[in-house]
């Protein structure tokens, strides 16, 4: 067993809660757009996806989940949390399957943003407060949004600095380190680097086994698993980066 650990350079940077649900309604906006006769388009970037598949996963998952984890007792057991959740949504189609994603989103949106960000909840890395769920949206409707616009065939939005270095932060402090507890680190530890950043850091423990290099917002995907499709090179061994770059993915199917 491999233990995880954090080791960082950053930048004084700090993203707020309503930066965050700013984000989240951003990216809820692009996916509103989304129409039915889009739904069959392949997502690339998700093997056995089409942009179908985004919909439900998003409107289950996150629309959903997020407002009822963000409500429930920080020390409640994780079975219990979810009990309630309705999953209709996630088994609907075509147009159903797009007017219930906007609705849950929207609602989701609106349920976060009138909540204290400072509220102990729940959360999936234990004991926290609204604030996780508020970022975790924006993250999390980022990653997906870039899957839903290589499907489409659209230019990928930029991202600001300030948000994409939050996205790596936050990244590598909750998925990477529920994904380790879940199935355990790799074996050796990856330095990253951010090319339009002062950034470093470095995962994992030990002396690094190889580097991962590339912009901010191009490392903020890669460590999701899209490495293949945005911009960044591995310095090192690359077999060794590549267990980090697939973490979360076997961690988590459908991630």
């Amino acid at each position: 067993w491999h233990p995880y650990e954090i080791d960082s350079m950053r930048q004084n940077v700090e993203v707020t809660p309503d930066d965050h649900l700013r984000w989240f309604r951003e990216n809820i906006e692009f996916f509103s757009s989304i129409g039915v006769d889009q739904l069959d388009l392949v997502v690339p970037t998700c093997d056995g996806w089409t942009v179908a598949s985004l919909l439900p996963h998003l409107s289950f998952g996150l629309g959903i989940c997020y407002p009822i984890a963000a409500m429930t007792a920080p020390d409640t057991a994780a079975d219990r949390v979810f009990v309630d959740a309705d999953p209709s949504s996630a088994s609907l189609a075509g147009s159903e399957a797009v007017a219930a994603f906007r609705q849950n989103l929207s609602n989701c949106a609106n349920a976060l943003s009138a909540m204290d960000p400072d509220k102990p909840c729940w959360t999936y890395a234990g004991p926290g407060t609204v604030a996780f769920w508020i970022r975790r949206a924006a993250v999390e409707t980022m990653v997906h949004r870039f899957d839903a616009e290589k499907a489409l065939g659209t230019e990928v939005s930029g991202l600001h600095l300030d948000r994409a270095e939050d996205a790596i932060a936050e990244t590598l402090s909750f998925a990477f380190e529920l994904a380790c507890t879940k199935i355990g680190a790799p074996s050796s530890a990856l330095r990253i680097n951010v090319t339009d950043l002062p950034d470093e850091y470095v995962v994992g423990a030990g002396n690094p086994a190889s580097t991962l290099i590339g912009d901010a917002h191009s490392l903020s995907l890669a460590l999701w698993g899209r490495h293949e499709h945005v911009e960044v090179a591995v310095d090192g061994d690359t077999q060794a980066a590549n267990e980090w770059l697939t973490l979360v993915g076997r961690a988590f199917k459908g991630r």
